[in-house]
């Protein structure tokens, strides 16, 4: 499926669902793209991993969009929501995150 310049990969890997997330994500298609991986979520009942190493561009609103996607689904349905093979940008940006989120629990 395609979602504004990114497009999204269904596979599965013994019992786990990939989800390979290929071209930009960004506050333009942040909203569409939640919409599907939400939707590809509710439909598989085991381990998901999504796979970013086809990211070629991530901003602040898809960076929260992931993190958001892996932290909340982790307890859900009692199932594992890994985020794979990140670029180092996404790892950047998340670094950025986790030390204003530090900072703001301090404040």
């Amino acid at each position: 499926m395609d979602c504004d310049g990114l497009a999204i990969h269904r596979r599965t890997r013994c019992d786990r669902l990939v989800l390979e997330l290929r071209g930009e994500l960004d506050s333009l298609n942040a909203r569409t793209v939640a919409a599907e991986l939400r939707s590809a979520l509710d439909t598989f009942v085991g381990d998901v991993d999504i796979d970013l190493d086809g990211v070629q561009f991530v901003d602040l609103a898809g960076a929260q969009l992931l993190l958001e996607l892996s932290r909340g689904m982790d307890g859900a349905r009692h199932r594992r929501v890994a985020l794979v093979r990140p670029t180092p940008m996404f790892d950047r940006i998340v670094g950025l995150l986790r030390a204003v989120d530090a900072d703001e629990r301090c404040a």
